[in-house]
């Protein structure tokens, strides 16, 4: 399996969390180099600095602790939740929407499914496709049409699964049935949405074009609109909070701990992590990331662990 961690840092650029990312590759039916590309891909939708969320009061204290949280960092999570509220409200910036393009990354197929009929996306990703993927265009055009084979009648729809067939795969459609063609197309179909989701999808959501597709869905609910159905959002909350959120369905295992902490305590960890070690999150949260060690452990692996969490990288 693959380790990567990187710093959560606040405004004067001093590490607040520490994210570790581990992915079994052998779960994941890929080659070592394309695991350690999809773990970095996650490392690099991960909002990890805490700017926007910096008090806007100098003289702002933290409320006081909530009872039902830990009280080591409760207080912590209530004062950055509450100016993150209201830099939104002055109309700053959202700052939850990297976090809903991580959530995005963790379930891109549901995802995809749910922003296909939205015509913003279709703008954004087709204006995304001929910067950075112009190759990749007509394949987005024949699995968008195939997927939308169930919504055509049923006597337009054989004409059009002649034409997609001819097209996509070069042969004339003569002499097949209409059933023979709609399984030819819906294994091409889903060959090519293997493909865009596995590399085309991911880039897209790293990209500033998605930005601009959540900020005009955020702008078009405000002024009375609805959110397509079936896609998640995270909504604003605490830089905590909205990454619990955000990588609740990422196949890779996720700590956070906190690094104001006495003995960096771990604050959160994702299904995958219960998953992937056998240990529930209430095992887990409040202690040291050290209790997973055995006599099993490398102390060389632990030690270039500890070594890069002191020089913060």
């Amino acid at each position: 399996n693959e380790l990567r961690m990187r710093a959560v840092v606040d405004g004067d650029e001093t590490a607040r969390f520490f994210l570790g990312v581990q992915f079994d590759q052998s779960a994941a039916g890929t080659s070592r180099m394309h695991s350690v590309e999809r773990a970095a891909a996650v490392l690099e939708l991960i909002p990890v600095t805490l700017d926007y969320i910096e008090p806007l009061d100098e003289d702002a204290v933290p409320p006081p602790p909530d009872e039902e949280l830990a009280p080591d960092y409760s207080s912590a999570i209530r004062f950055f939740r509450e100016h993150t509220l209201m830099l939104k409200a002055v109309g700053a910036f959202d700052p939850s929407n990297p976090f809903t393009r991580l959530l995005w990354y963790g379930d891109r197929a549901e995802t995809l499914k749910a922003l296909c009929p939205c015509h913003v996306f279709n703008t954004c990703f087709q204006e995304f496709l001929v910067e950075c993927f112009p190759s990749s265009l007509s394949g987005w055009e024949m699995s968008c049409a195939i997927a939308n084979l169930s919504t055509i009648a049923p006597k337009q729809r054989d004409e059009h699964m002649r034409t997609i067939y001819e097209k996509l795969t070069g042969e004339s459609p003569a002499g097949k049935s209409a059933l023979l063609l709609r399984q030819a197309l819906d294994r091409e179909g889903a060959k090519l949405t293997e493909w865009i989701l596995s590399d085309v999808f991911p880039a897209f959501l790293g990209h500033p074009l998605c930005t601009t597709v959540l900020q005009i869905m955020t702008k078009e609910e405000e002024s009375g609109g609805t959110r397509p159905s079936g896609l998640e959002f995270v909504e604003v909350a605490s830089w905590l909070e909205m990454f619990e959120k955000a990588v609740d369905k990422l196949p890779q295992a996720i700590i956070v701990s906190d690094m104001h902490s006495p003995g960096a305590k771990i604050v959160s960890v994702n299904p995958a992590f219960t998953q992937f070690t056998g240990f529930e999150r209430d095992a887990a949260v409040g202690r040291n990331c050290r209790f997973m060690q055995g006599e099993a452990t490398e102390s060389d692996a632990v030690f270039k662990v500890i070594e890069s969490l002191r020089k913060c990288n």
